[in-house]
């Protein structure tokens, strides 16, 4: 495989101003009509009754790009509380599709945005900070390179100005899905190749050096195709890397999860597949704090769904310690992980089983033995996506991808901000008019995983009492409010009691009392 390394070619096209959408004179921005609506959304809802809904607060959300498409793959967060993204644009640029790269502030507004590409189809997956402020960016190009598509690699300043590019691949095609940062300020790269390698399609993992220059690169596989899609450095006794990916050479589906531990000089320590007897893919892989790995994906193998957003949990040798999947009747797909401070996890994903549209962003939230804690779908009514999630310096989290529901025209790149990890209490009630009679229902979903809504009806002001028992008839959850007025009132249970707990699998009792009435249920909770 060639390296092209040198200046930028004079066909392509360097942006590094400020990028906005034309916006009417008499209107405000689509980024700043989205955070009123997230704002006064819940001060709405605070204020219309006092019965708690627990869910995540939507800080703001924004949308930036064209009258065409524009998505976001890549995400890395820096100092000020704000991040840098990577995509591609259809709207901006020289070409095809050029690759994007935005910085925003902790606000969401854009600092800088730069558009490199030439008069093919160019595109960004992933983006890292590197030691001297810049960002590192890895993709795809067709408009450099040696043939079809070529990874290219390329380093833009602090302040948004394209300083050097490099393009790797071969005759045939050849993508960057991953990259990051090494203790030399050198990186690691990771894609697919089906230019070199023992099959139709390898693992392809680059080693450079800080200036985009290859010191070695590897390619891992059997006959069959296999694609990498993620990369993270392993620190210890043996360092080295782990990229994470899908197989179809081994393992026990046509396509299994795939996972390589290699030593830095791109050695083989071990493999490792998991999955089951269908199509199991590989997404994301984080370390964790235990020198193991936490994988992500779908899978076809288990789960309610076509596909289900799949979760792995290794030990540092590969071997399976427990693994989850979460989802409902239709497509569900985890694309990223993010370790949070206590030592849990954020699946940020797609979800066609919930929501509000035709496929939502789904967040899910989970301890580090797979138990969910809070999860919740993001979206309109067309399709939304999510590619990235990351913790902020601020205790909050950030998602990160491409919505058809907010857009401008086509596919805008879109991010969302939730509030922490606490359970913020949102206050909801119906506006159907007053209700016949009390009444309790019987509680959405029932059986129930992640998390569950009991409703129930108020014939006149009273005195509310809602407690969860378990079969021991021993309260585990109490919502209590002095006094509330006649309406319908819906109430979520994340599955957890009074401290923040997750409670176990099994059936349980809610009981609504109000100063005339005491209604029951029971309810089960299938881990």
């Amino acid at each position: 495989m060639a390296c092209r390394n040198g200046p930028l070619p004079p066909e392509m096209k360097q942006v590094s101003t400020v990028k906005n959408r034309p916006v009417p004179a008499d209107s405000v921005s689509v980024q700043q009509l989205n955070r009123i609506l997230a704002i006064s959304g819940f001060v709405a809802l605070t204020q219309a009754s006092p019965m708690a809904v627990y869910c995540q607060e939507l800080m703001w959300e924004t949308g930036y790009g064209g009258l065409l498409n524009d998505v976001g793959y890549g995400m890395c967060p820096v100092a000020d509380n704000g991040v840098v993204l990577a995509g591609s644009t259809f709207s901006f640029g020289a070409g095809d599709y050029d690759t994007y790269v935005l910085r925003l502030d902790s606000l969401g507004d854009t600092l800088w945005s730069v558009t490199w590409g030439g008069s093919s189809s160019d595109h960004a997956y992933d983006i890292v900070s590197s030691a001297d402020d810049g960002f590192v960016v890895v993709g795809s190009t067709q408009s450099f390179g040696n043939g079809g598509r070529d990874v290219c690699l390329f380093k833009v300043s602090g302040t948004g100005h394209v300083m050097w590019t490099r393009s790797f691949g071969g005759t045939s095609d050849d993508i960057g899905n991953s990259v990051r940062c090494l203790p030399d300020s050198g990186f690691i790269i990771a894609g697919t190749t089906s230019s070199s390698g023992a099959g139709y399609d390898d693992i392809l993992l680059i080693r450079t050096d800080k200036n985009g220059l290859v010191r070695w690169q590897r390619t891992y596989g059997g006959t069959g195709g296999e694609t990498g899609m993620a990369v993270r450095t392993v620190a210890g006794i043996n360092p080295g890397y782990i990229v994470v990916g899908s197989t179809g050479s081994f393992g026990d589906g046509y396509s299994s999860i795939y996972a390589i531990r290699t030593d830095t000089l791109g050695d083989t320590i071990w493999t490792a597949t998991y999955g089951g007897s269908r199509a199991d893919i590989g997404q994301a892989v984080e370390a964790a704090a235990d020198g193991g790995f936490l994988i992500a994906g779908a899978t076809a193998s288990y789960g309610s769904g076509f596909y289900d957003c799949y979760v792995a949990r290794t030990d540092a040798d590969g071997v399976l310690l427990w693994q989850n999947w979460y989802g409902g009747a239709k497509d569900d797909r985890c694309y990223a992980v993010a370790a949070t401070p206590d030592h849990g996890w954020i699946l940020a994903g797609t979800s066609e089983s919930s929501g509000a549209g035709k496929i939502d962003i789904l967040l899910t939230r989970i301890t580090d033995d797979g138990d969910p804690v809070w999860s919740r779908t993001i979206g309109g009514t067309e399709s939304d996506y999510a590619r990235a999630v990351v913790p902020t310096a601020d205790g909050n989290t950030l998602a990160a991808g491409y919505s058809y529901s907010y857009s401008y025209g086509g596919s805008d790149v879109y991010v969302v901000k939730i509030r922490g990890d606490a359970m913020t209490a949102v206050f909801e009630q119906s506006s159907s008019g007053l209700p016949a009679a009390a009444a309790l229902e019987q509680n959405y979903p029932n059986p129930f995983n992640a998390s569950t809504t009991i409703t129930f009806d108020l014939t006149s002001q009273s005195a509310v009492e809602l407690a969860i028992f378990n079969i021991l008839g021993h309260t585990v959850r109490q919502f209590t409010q002095s006094l509330l007025p006649a309406g319908r009132y819906r109430v979520e249970w994340d599955g957890t009691d009074d401290h923040g707990r997750p409670v176990a699998s099994g059936v349980y009792l809610y009981r609504l009392s109000t100063g005339s009435a005491s209604l029951s249920k029971k309810m089960v909770l299938v881990k």
